[in-house]
């Protein structure tokens, strides 16, 4: 025994033929559910057969139905419970509640062909999971050329006013079995649809349809199995979501047509299967053998509309392809995938039936899915195309919408409209003038020549009617038509009016009198006559209403001529009563004001002001406002720096700008700049030497060193003089000496004696000018001799006791010589 999992992606026969018939004894197979609803293709074997569902949601039910493929397997398929639970045996549908994620069944399948392999579909529903259904009825319909959808309308409302349009047919019994959410209004239909806007059915709701057609399958049905005997008669297999619109009618003329399209998501890859979606037109009554279906593919001798009728491979050139799916359509393009979600629809085709004028007929407009509830399918009915072939209706009319003709004037016609669409073929149309008649043909008008016809490609035509004129005053006359070819089955009669010629009259509002510099409003109103009327007035104006302003009193004349050439005239007079007028001159200071009737004025201009204290028409005054320029002027003050001027009683201590007013003559303030600026002070410099050491007082303060400074020397007149001193110090004499004493002298130096050698500095006072700098080098006279002579005799010895080391010799002898300048030096024996 094998175990299989499977999931439907594509056509069931791609899966059938390449599965090998030996490979299905007992087969076991796991189907693992991705949607809530959803519809597999497998391959049973005789005897049973396991199938597993996976993904369950316990608590949630569920059915699960098998059936063969197509209608041309011939098979016994029973569905048994492993809980012991069977359907009733015969049927291939059972319902159940999950309590697990899994639930196994076994399938017991005989095959009356004694086939290997019977093909089948196992449609799987979770009848309580809520239905997720996108609403695209408008959330995308501004995107590209989408298909638009519009519910909740009634029935009676779609028949009567979209497929009909203008309720011109008797209907009646308007009834409808299904779900209102399956019916609607569509537009934007003829970029896709091929039908522009009218009404659309489903088998489910219809806000799917609207494109794109990015799902695997549009689902928005609602689920319970129906039952239609006429669509059961042209299609075999169960029926879901059934929606049937039933009414009857009576027709006025011998044909009845309408245009439609059918449109399923069943196309291409359920094609050929037993899920074969139908759309059914039926009618019945006077001259029709039981019911006849209008719903047929042309050309085929009444082969009905479903999916496997009409397709991309039966009558394929009735069939526009949506499905991207190239392979299973036989690589035809899908264009309008952005624009409906169908999978494929037909062409617009038109369907016909001949009836018996004014008898009453019974219409049915039924659709369904058929063996199960998925992937919807909608027919789309062209609005007004369910009409009556000629019929057409009559109506006088009459010139510039007057409601009656006039003798020799005015004249009018008989219009005769189509009521259907199709413009193809003439209408001829007979009329009788009827003995009611009050005017009398070839005296009061010209004979009217029955029929008439509307010409292919109009739709409509006058029939003019020419009135007489005569001498004499008759009154109202009629014309009266009769016309058999109306919008209803009872005869229409149509009644033309015919006026004599009037006389009219004009008249222009009474004579009137107005102010000076007002407006009056002149109307010529006219009694009778025959409109439209051409005015001429003694102003050269040519409008009904006049507006004039005189400035003077004046007449005015206008002369009326109405459509059949008739004049009248009427005048009126205008008396103007002239306005008192005065002239006041307001002169005013700059910067004023001048307020008039709550209105505040501040700059010159001329206004007017009305009073009628004195007057009917009141007095004009014209106030001349004149604002005078402000009287300006401008000086310079100069101050010494550190000084105050007083200006207006203000103090000011600074160059800069300070505007004072003043009261003119005229009473207005003068503005006067004054330019505020310092006086520069008197400058001088002088330079003050002295010698280092000195002291120098300026303006009280010691100057003991090289600089500069500033000082202020107060002036009686004028500014302080700034003197600038510059202080430098004057030369000081110096020079050096140098002075030699003996070791063991001294010298005396500025009161103090020097015995070392070393550098003395000395400041010498001076009699005149600075005090000198002297410095004194001390050094010793030879310190030590550099020559010595001495002459001793000869022979003469020192003798010096044992142990002693040193000896003083003294020695008085002339004949000894020295350069030493310093007697008394210790003399060393060097030899």
């Amino acid at each position: 025994m094998k175990q299989q999992t499977l999931y439907c992606y594509g056509l069931f026969c791609a899966l059938f033929l390449s599965l090998n018939p030996s490979l299905f004894s007992q087969q076991n197979f796991d189907v693992n559910l991705r949607n809530a609803q959803t519809r597999y293709a497998l391959a049973l074997s005789e005897g049973e057969n396991g199938i597993t569902l996976n993904g369950l949601e316990p608590g949630n039910t569920y059915s699960i139905l098998v059936l063969p493929a197509t209608n041309h397997v011939k098979a016994n398929l029973d569905i048994v419970t492993n809980s012991n639970a069977q359907s009733t045996k015969g049927k291939e549908i059972f319902h159940f509640t999950a309590t697990n994620d899994t639930e196994s069944f076994r399938v017991k399948a005989s095959s009356l062909q004694k086939e290997s392999s019977i093909p089948v579909f196992v449609s799987v529903d979770c009848e309580s999971c809520p239905l997720e259904i996108p609403d695209k009825t408008s959330s995308q319909a501004e995107f590209l050329a989408n298909l638009e959808v519009q519910e909740n309308f009634t029935a009676e409302q779609l028949i009567k006013n979209t497929l009909i349009g203008g309720d011109c047919f008797d209907i009646s019994n308007v009834t409808f079995n299904g779900n209102p959410l399956a019916i609607g209004k569509f537009r934007s239909g003829g970029s896709n649809i091929g039908i522009d806007s009218g009404m659309v059915m489903s088998t489910g709701r219809i806000n799917v349809l609207p494109g794109p057609n990015f799902s695997g399958a549009a689902y928005g049905g609602f689920g319970p199995q129906g039952n239609d005997p006429d669509l059961s008669s042209i299609v075999s297999g169960r029926l879901y979501d059934v929606n049937i619109i039933e009414f009857d009618f009576t027709p006025t003329a011998n044909t009845v047509q309408f245009e439609f399209a059918f449109g399923s998501d069943e196309y291409c890859e359920y094609v050929g299967t037993v899920f074969n979606d139908v759309f059914g037109f039926f009618i019945s009554g006077p001259g029709i053998n039981g019911v006849q279906n209008l719903a047929v593919i042309p050309g085929t001798n009444g082969v009905p509309v479903t999916t496997n009728n009409v397709n991309h491979a039966d009558n394929s050139s009735f069939y526009v392809n949506n499905n991207l799916e190239l392979l299973e359509c036989d690589f035809l393009p899908a264009n309008h995938i952005f624009e409906c979600e169908l999978d494929g629809w037909t062409v617009p085709i038109t369907a016909l039936a001949t009836v018996t004028p004014c008898e009453t007929y019974h219409l049915k407009l039924a659709i369904a899915d058929v063996e199960d509830k998925y992937y919807d399918s909608a027919v789309f009915l062209k609005a007004n195309s369910f009409n009556s072939g000629d019929a057409t209706i009559a109506a006088p009319e009459y010139a510039n919408n007057e409601q009656t003709a006039y003798e020799n004037c005015q004249q009018g016609g008989i219009r005769f409209s189509r009521l259907g669409t199709d413009l193809s073929q003439p209408i001829t149309i007979d009329f009788t003038v009827l003995p009611s008649s009050t005017a009398t043909a070839g005296v009061d008008y010209e004979p009217l020549v029955s029929p008439v016809t509307i010409p292919a490609g109009e739709s409509e035509v006058l029939l003019p009617v020419i009135v007489f004129q005569d001498t004499f005053v008759e009154g109202q006359e009629s014309i009266v038509l009769q016309t058999s070819s109306s919008c209803n089955c009872d005869l229409e009669e149509i009644e033309f009016l015919i006026n004599d010629a009037q006389v009219f009259t004009v008249t222009v509002v009474q004579d009137t009198t107005i102010c000076e510099g007002l407006s009056v409003l002149l109307i010529a109103e006219t009694t009778d006559g025959v409109a439209p009327f051409l005015y001429d007035w003694n102003t050269g104006d040519s409008t009904e209403t006049l507006m004039v302003s005189p400035t003077q009193s004046s007449t005015y004349t206008v002369t009326v001529t109405d459509d059949c050439g008739m004049t009248a005239t009427d005048e009126v007079r205008v008396d103007v009563i002239p306005i008192l007028r005065d002239t006041s001159d307001v002169v005013l200071c700059a910067g004023g004001e001048f307020t008039l009737n709550g209105i505040t004025y501040t700059s010159s201009t001329v206004v007017q002001d009305t009073t009628f204290t004195g007057s009917a028409c009141g007095e004009i005054t014209t106030y001349v406002i004149d604002f005078l320029d402000p009287v300006t002027g401008a000086d310079s003050i100069g101050f010494c720096p550190g000084d105050e001027i007083i200006i207006a009683g203000n103090s000011y201590n600074s160059p800069g700008i300070v505007l004072d007013t003043l009261v003119d003559g005229q009473g207005c303030d003068s503005v006067v700049t004054h330019t505020l600026f310092f006086l520069p002070n008197p400058m001088r410099s002088e330079t003050i030497s002295f010698c280092p050491g000195d002291t120098v007082y300026v303006g009280g303060v010691p100057i003991t060193d090289p600089g500069s400074a500033q000082v202020v020397i107060p002036a009686s007149v004028g500014c302080d003089t700034i003197v600038t001193h510059t202080f430098e110090w004057l030369d000081q004499p110096t020079r050096s000496e140098t002075i030699g004493i003996c070791p063991g002298d001294s010298v005396l130096l500025a009161g103090i004696f020097y015995s070392q050698p070393g550098t003395v500095v000395v400041e010498e006072a001076a009699a005149v000018g600075c005090d000198t700098i002297v410095t004194y080098t001390v050094e010793f006279l030879t310190p030590a001799p550099s020559n010595m002579s001495m002459k001793c005799p000869n022979n003469i010895s020192i003798d010096v006791a044992t142990g002693v080391t040193s000896a003083n010799i003294t020695y008085n002898d002339a004949s000894v010589s020295s350069d030493c300048l310093c007697p008394g030096i210790d003399l060393q024996q060097s030899a």
